[in-house]
Parts: structure tokens; C-alpha cells; sequence
């Protein structure tokens, strides 16, 4: 079969489309704990922004948590939705329209400020988490994804205003920039950007070596669509690191030899472990998108590198599904109460 003809043969084989109704309709014990412990928590976060609103003096600022408590607000009701759907036992609510009369000046919004952006923080990494286990339910991680993408769009926003109205702490800069360059970059980004090469290198590594062992073209191609992804991110990083002077780390050898027989290895082992290193590299690169405070151009970067990485752990999972390669999670029902 050609090339291209292969490649149209996979992509239709990911399409949104291809899962059955009953698959739809059914809940895993980790995506139900999920939709569980992000509403409790945002219970809580409501009830603390209205709080603090009441304290706040900055019409920016005010604007900024009445925006953030109407969006949780809206999106709790889709929360709420899918558990009254699966009858999962909601937590309870929190009072979330809160008036306090009395000294505004108790509060001050350079210290309240750190209260939304420490929370985006925390359910980013939640959410970032909660990807990796989420293969049951299609519409479960799209809403994980939602919530993921719009966590962080709005934190890099967030935390371009905190730095504008100098309310938040800057890590220290890294000494050994190359001397023309201008821009500030944070010893921590320095490590952000070395730590995701070597990961990279990694990851290339491991896939030219299931491309090699693979058996099913279907998979072989779905493979190397991965590994030019990770070249290209590879020397995206490289070049930022070298123009910041700091040295790469060591990249393993590209050779890799053609095994006598590709039946040592089964697919579905190698499709497993190139699935949990793309959903740990997203999981990481979203995490590490809230710890960039230094350099915005970087923080945007890692975001882009979550999104990419989204669309490809996607692609995976429904061919994974369509394979049978998926493991069985613990299910939670067997549908939605009627």
C-alpha cells in the first residue's frame, strides 16, 4: 500500500467518529473521581475569590476575579451536568455569593492576588494528570482538555497583569546569557528548556527503536509521524538553548539496526510505552508553563508544546482504542441513569 494511501488510512481510522455509543456512555473510577474532586475544589476557590472581591481595590483586579468566578461558575454547570448523568454523588456546595461589610484595608491585593494564580497553578498540574488516565470516556477528556487549554491561556494572562502591577516575586535571572542577547530568562526556565531536550532525546531514541520493531504498518506510520514531531521540537530546543549559551546534553546514537525479527516485541507493548512518554511530556510541559514567570515568549512556548502534544495523545488513544490495545480501567457504570 502507498504511502500516502496508509496515511489516509490511519487518519480515518482517529476520527472523533469511530467510537461506539456504549463506549460513550460509560464511565471509568478515575474519570469519575476526576469530574468529583475538580468541582469540590472549585466549591471552595468560589467561595474564597467572592471573599476576597469584597477586599479588592484595584478595578482591574476586581474585574479580573468577577471574570474567573462567573467562568468557574459556568463551567461547574457542565461538571455538575455529566455527574448528574452518571449519578455520581456531587460534594457539597459552598455559599458562593459572599457581601462583607468591614475594613477593606485588612486585605491587601498584592497578598490576595497569589490566591487565583496559585489555584490556576494547582488544576493545571491536576488536570495535567488526570490526561494521562482519562482513555476511557472520549467526551471525559474532552472536557479535561478544555479545562486544561483554557487553565492556562488565562494564567499566562493572569500572571502578565501580576507582573505589570509588580505583585509577584521574580525567580533569579540566569548570569551566563550570551551578551547580545536583551531579554531575562530565570535560572529555572534555563533547566525547563535543557530538562525537555534531554527528554526529547529520550524519546527519539525509544521511537526510532519501535519503528524498528514494529510489525503493523498502520502503527510503524502513526510512529514516525511522532518522531519527526519530536525532531522538530528537538531542534527548536536546541537552538533556544544555544542561544542563551548553554551547553546541550548528550544525544544518543541515530543508528538503529534492523532486528532479525520484528516478533520479540509485540505492538501493543511498544504502542504503551510511546503513548506514556507523549502523556507524560504533555503532563510536564503544562506543569512547567505555570513555572515560567521570567520570560512570557517562554511560558507561551511550553503552552503551544501542551496543545501539539494534546492533539497527538488524542490521535493514540482512539487508535489504540480501535486496536484493542488499551487497557480496561476499572469502570465506574455501565451507562448513565435515564
Amino acid at each position: 500500500m502507498a504511502k500516502k494511501g496508509l496515511l489516509e488510512n490511519v487518519k480515518s481510522a482517529i476520527m472523533p467518529g469511530m467510537n461506539s455509543q456504549k463506549e460513550e456512555l460509560e464511565l471509568s473510577c478515575r474519570e469519575a473521581h476526576f469530574l468529583w474532586a475538580i468541582l469540590a475544589d472549585r466549591y471552595i476557590i468560589l467561595e474564597r475569590l467572592n471573599a476576597i472581591k469584597n477586599y479588592a481595590h484595584d478595578k482591574d483586579y476586581i474585574l479580573i476575579l468577577e471574570t474567573n468566578i462567573n467562568r468557574f461558575k459556568k463551567e461547574n454547570k457542565i461538571v455538575e451536568k455529566y455527574m448528574e448523568m452518571y449519578s455520581i454523588t456531587p460534594p457539597q456546595p459552598n455559599v458562593i455569593d459572599v457581601n462583607i461589610i468591614g475594613n477593606t484595608e485588612v486585605e491587601k491585593d498584592r497578598i490576595s492576588s497569589h490566591l487565583l494564580s496559585g489555584y490556576l497553578r494547582a488544576e493545571t498540574t491536576i488536570l495535567a494528570q488526570a490526561i494521562r488516565d482519562a482513555i476511557f470516556n472520549d467526551n471525559i477528556r474532552k472536557l479535561i482538555k478544555k479545562l486544561l487549554k483554557t487553565n492556562l491561556t488565562i494564567f499566562d494572562n493572569y500572571l502578565k497583569f501580576l507582573k505589570l502591577k509588580e505583585w509577584i516575586a521574580i525567580p533569579p535571572a540566569y548570569k551566563y546569557l550570551q551578551p547580545n542577547i536583551k531579554e531575562k530568562v530565570a535560572v529555572n526556565e534555563i533547566h525547563y528548556l535543557w530538562d525537555h531536550l534531554h527528554s526529547r532525546y529520550t524519546n527519539i531514541r525509544l521511537t526510532q527503536i519501535a519503528i524498528s520493531f514494529s510489525n503493523d504498518l498502520d502503527i510503524k506510520l502513526i510512529f514516525e509521524e511522532g518522531l519527526n514531531i519530536l525532531l522538530n521540537q528537538a531542534a527548536s530546543l536546541e537552538k533556544k538553548l544555544l542561544n542563551y549559551g548553554v551547553i546541550l546534553p548528550e544525544p544518543f546514537n541515530n543508528i538503529t539496526l534492523k532486528p532479525e525479527t520484528t516478533e520479540m516485541i509485540e505492538d501493543r507493548f511498544l504502542y504503551t510505552e510511546i503513548l506514556d512518554g507523549i502523556k507524560n511530556a504533555t503532563t510536564l510541559h503544562a506543569i512547567y508553563a505555570t513555572e515560567v514567570i521570567t520570560n512570557d515568549d517562554l511560558r507561551s512556548y511550553f503552552i503551544k508544546l501542551t496543545f501539539e502534544e494534546l492533539m497527538y495523545v488524542e490521535n493514540l488513544i482512539r487508535y489504540g482504542k480501535l486496536k484493542g490495545y488499551l487497557p480496561l480501567p476499572p469502570k465506574f457504570n455501565m451507562g448513565p441513569s435515564n
